[in-house]
């Protein structure tokens, strides 16, 4: 028994202790079964800031706790797996994997470097749209970003690098491609799996938002965002510009040696028209981005592009749907069992009285920057969403403005640092440099992304009635 317990991590320990403590101490406002949910809760989102254990492990025992402890029945524990948002991200990960699988994801990033201009800008460009073209197809930035764009990206810089090692140049080259996947993954709402859990908080305050909704909200802004970041690290970096005639060489060289344009390549650019146009359109013609989906990984199913075994072994497909139906569930329940009224309440005596023109910009450079304490996204998001919502709403700011505000911003403080998003490790690994300078870096393009969406948001919301 001894050495069972010395197996189990010290942190884990000093949680289930600390946790037994003030499992009896419960504070007024709050009902018995908020306050024991919100222990769980908070002992859950710790847990997954020190990675402890995997994220489909620590659900399982978030499960657990809800249940043995009486706090919720085992069909209230299992509900976030009845979600609609919950098998969005379950099924949208299958049919991206089906992109990866078939090589469309490289194919169409060896045809654009190869028709690219000849210059240091242009390539950076080319991987940008690259970028840009397989966000709303795969809701993950670590899929897209270390599964397709990195292991091209790392081709390249070998290509480059072949007669000397061009340090500036590499350095530049993995920053717009880091950058570009920030970015892309605040454009659409199936650009990452952050952004469905941001849609459930927002639910459960009664606040809907569709694809649709979120695309028309972020696609102007995003856009010139991407244009103009590549510029801006480019006068950031001052790297040298180079003749990159071997680059388009060896992309077209590349593109030459992969098969023809195979039928499940039709068939899977097909599908992806099909649900990005349904995703655009859902809303007039009443279907909703997880009906979408169904449809469309249906259609791969039947023409065997996805098979069943293929299914059932993505094992990281799985890994998230189990953690993420975990977290919304919790989340509804907070909602449902008056935790969040009672956060809400503390923080409406907190900020009464402040100015909204000081509060305000003081709670977005909060929630921006608090970033740098959260190692997850994930954890990010499930732990601050909520609260800063909250001062929000309460300060006056429209229900869909609020949401998308502290969405981008949640999405885009991605790229401060070489931990703050899952793709970053990948990326720093290949960049050479020290930490202190890409995470100086790092702070300062985040800051001007941030920057160029909110400036940009406030005139585009303006244009579409959003206020």
């Amino acid at each position: 028994m001894i050495s069972i317990i010395k197996k189990i991590p010290k942190i884990l320990l000093i949680l289930i202790l600390v946790s037994a403590i003030l499992w009896k101490f419960k504070p007024d406002g709050i009902s018995e079964i908020g306050w024991h949910l919100l222990i769980i809760f908070i002992s859950t989102i710790i847990i997954i800031i020190s990675a402890l254990m995997p994220l489909g492990a620590l659900a399982i025992l978030s499960l657990a706790a809800t249940v043995v402890t009486g706090t919720l029945s085992t069909s209230e524990a299992l509900s976030g797996f009845n979600s609609d948002i919950s098998w969005l991200i379950l099924l949208a990960l299958f049919v991206s994997e089906s992109i990866s699988k078939s090589g469309l994801g490289m194919r169409i990033a060896y045809y654009l470097i190869g028709k690219s201009r000849n210059s240091l800008i242009s390539l950076s460009y080319t991987l940008v749209i690259c970028e840009l073209i397989l966000s709303p197809a795969i809701p993950s930035a670590v899929a897209r970003g270390s599964g397709i764009i990195y292991p091209i990206l790392t081709s390249l810089i070998e290509v480059l690098n072949k007669k000397e090692k061009k340090e500036d140049i590499n350095f530049y080259l993995i920053k717009v491609c880091f950058n570009s996947t920030v970015i892309t993954s605040a454009i659409t709402l199936t650009a990452m799996a952050a952004n469905p859990l941001i849609i459930s908080i927002a639910g459960t305050f009664g606040i809907n938002i569709s694809w649709n909704t979120w695309f028309i909200a972020a696609i102007i802004p995003g856009l010139l965002n991407l244009i103009l970041m590549p510029i801006i690290l480019y006068y950031i970096l001052k790297p040298n510009d180079i003749d990159i005639s071997e680059v388009k060489e060896f992309a077209k060289n590349q593109l030459d040696s992969l098969k023809a344009f195979t039928k499940e390549e039709i068939l899977i650019t097909s599908t992806l028209i099909g649900l990005i146009t349904l995703w655009i359109f859902g809303d007039y013609l009443e279907i909703n981005a997880t009906e979408t989906i169904l449809i469309g990984c249906s259609l791969l199913l039947i023409t065997g592009i996805i098979t069943w075994d293929e299914v059932i072994a993505n094992k990281k497909a799985w890994e998230i749907f189990i953690w993420f139906s975990t977290l919304l569930m919790l989340s509804e329940y907070l909602v449902k069992f008056g935790a969040i009224s009672w956060i809400n309440e503390g923080i409406q005596y907190l900020i009464h009285g402040i100015d909204k023109t000081i509060m305000i910009p003081v709670a977005l450079f909060l929630f921006f920057y608090l970033h740098y304490l959260f190692v997850s996204i994930t954890a990010y998001v499930s732990i601050l969403f909520a609260p800063f919502l909250i001062i929000l709403l309460n300060l006056g700011i429209p229900e869909k403005i609020s949401v998308m505000v502290l969405a981008i911003i949640a999405i885009l403080s991605g790229g401060l640092t070489h931990y703050t998003i899952g793709i970053a490790p990948s990326y720093y690994s290949i960049s050479g440099v020290k930490v202190q300078k890409w995470c100086k870096i790092g702070f300062f393009i985040s800051t001007i992304n941030v920057l160029i969406w909110l400036t940009v948001c406030a005139i585009w919301w303006k244009f579409i009635n959003w206020y």
